[in-house]
């Protein structure tokens, strides 16, 4: 019955249509293009031009995927899963431990690719040091089947300062990599972000990677214990050379000493992984 009414509706509005098209134009004098068809393209120009400006940000890159200690299969061994997968460009190892009712072991290891055609990375180190002055790689990679010209764009945060062009272009081959260098002084010490934007021809890209800026000074740490009994005051001197917003005082308290000796036992039974 539906496609009934739909069939309907459709002989209903081809007079309509006809009946609203414009007169013929002159012969020799182009058709206009009607408005509905001019907006629609027009939309679509900019809806392309928007999505070759902003590719899909890549900001999200943990160290472990996922980690489920108490998952349980059915009776026949299986489990599904749903797991988000990071941004980052890798192949991730996944490892699997189980152990049946009856005491039975077993293990299983596998791989789960994340590629893309083309990609930009930022090979950070592990931490500034205020003052700083680093030439940061920005590495291209494109392995399209054909090659393009591609815009680099840095964006400009208040943690540093830029000593060359917040904009590079470089013409990079199929199947190719190559390295892009930006010259930054860094300012504030903290965790900030790095984010690269890489516009192609053909693909785009864009990543946002996290660092730590740790200040230009001697760190200097002062620890106190006591036993709560009553009021208990205890005074720490901060020196007058001290970097302005580097001072930080952190309080525990425990209930017992046997609390305290368990908090240390967490980092010793850690499993360590390379």
């Amino acid at each position: 019955f539906s496609g009934m009414t739909s069939d309907l509706k459709m002989r209903q509005a081809v007079p309509m249509v006809e009946m609203a098209a414009p007169m013929a134009a002159p012969a020799g004098t182009p058709a206009p293009m009607p408005t509905a068809v001019a907006e629609e393209k027009e939309a679509g120009a900019r809806a392309g031009a928007e999505q070759k400006e902003m590719p899909r940000l890549r900001q999200y890159f943990p160290e472990a995927l996922y980690w489920n200690p108490q998952a349980v299969t059915d009776e026949n061994g299986h489990l599904t899963l749903e797991i988000p997968l990071a941004d980052s460009i890798t192949t991730w190892r996944l490892t699997a431990l189980a152990s049946a009712q009856q005491g039975q072991l077993g293990s299983a290891t596998a791989g789960i690719r994340v590629f893309q055609d083309f990609f930009v990375d930022i090979d950070l180190p592990v931490y500034f040091t205020q003052g700083d002055e680093v030439s940061v790689p920005i590495a291209v990679y494109n392995y399209l089947p054909q090659p393009q010209t591609v815009r680099l764009t840095l964006t400009q945060e208040d943690w540093f300062e830029l000593l060359d062009e917040a904009e590079k272009e470089l013409f990079i081959e199929a199947d190719d990599v190559e390295v892009v260098y930006f010259r930054i002084r860094v300012v504030q010490f903290g965790t900030h972000s790095l984010t690269m934007t890489a516009l192609g021809e053909h693909k785009s890209d864009a990543i946002r990677r996290s660092i730590t800026v740790y200040p230009d000074g001697k760190q200097l740490e002062a620890t106190f214990s006591d036993r709560l009994e009553g009021p208990v005051e205890k005074t720490v001197t901060i020196p007058a050379e001290a970097i302005v917003g580097t001072a930080k005082i952190t309080c525990k308290i425990y209930p017992g000493v046997l609390s305290q000796v368990v908090e240390g036992l967490e980092k010793l039974l850690r499993l360590p992984h390379g």
